[in-house]
């Protein structure tokens, strides 16, 4: 691809970022073209179908979320239950306050977002971030049931996550105790008594990656 239809590419990214920020998924193709300043054809030659347009925005929107995760499923310094937690409490105080979220679950239904997705890359995105350290829980003994299993029962809980807390501006203590009284004992083979030790510790305000960060490396790639 030529460094002018790169540029292209990326405005036409930028624009349906910012117009699904406004509007949700009742945006329109015309209505990305012209922000981006390329006529419908351009777009399509890019893109094809508006669903597939929409679908690379909210990729881009979770890869960058996948590669928080990433970082904190494999920390080496930290047990495998520690990493847990502080990967799911990243996850909810990340999607109860991202807008281009908000903005596509807005008025929708999970049936849309499935729809959206029918190829399921965003579920396939979640595999490959959560495999390696649902295996090495496995060959721990530390998780319940199978990683095929364990990694399609947080597939699911991220998609309710994405379509619950958006908006709901949810205090970051109430999340991360709701992860280990609830996420971290039907995954993991963890006593109460742990988990309940959890509860009124917030795991990420120790100068590791902060869910706001992603907003900054957002930023920095010009998708803000």
């Amino acid at each position: 691809m030529s460094p002018r239809a790169q540029a292209t590419r990326q405005r036409l990214i930028v624009a349906a970022r910012e117009l699904l920020l406004e509007q949700g998924l009742t945006v329109s193709l015309s209505e990305v073209a012209e922000r981006a300043g390329v006529t419908r054809m351009t777009l399509y030659r890019h893109f094809g179908p508006r669903r597939e347009l929409l679908l690379e925005v909210l990729l881009t929107e979770v890869e960058t979320i996948a590669a928080a995760c990433r970082a904190l499923l494999g920390d080496p310094e930290r047990s495998l239950v520690d990493r847990a937690h502080r990967t799911m409490t990243y996850l909810g105080v990340e999607f109860s306050s991202a807008p281009l979220v908000s903005s596509i679950v807005a008025g929708s239904t999970m049936a849309d977002l499935e729809e959206l997705d029918p190829s399921g890359s965003v579920r396939g995105l979640i595999s490959d971030t959560a495999g390696p350290y649902f295996l090495e829980a496995s060959r721990s003994d530390v998780l319940r049931g199978t990683v095929d299993t364990a990694v399609a029962w947080v597939g699911r809980q991220v998609l309710a996550m994405v379509y619950r807390l958006p908006g709901e501006r949810r205090d970051r203590q109430a999340i991360a105790d709701e992860v280990a009284l609830h996420f971290l004992p039907s995954l993991l083979r963890v006593s109460n008594e742990e988990c309940t030790a959890l509860v009124g510790h917030y795991p990420l305000d120790d100068g590791h990656e902060h869910p706001d960060e992603t907003r900054h490396r957002a930023a920095a790639a010009g998708l803000n």
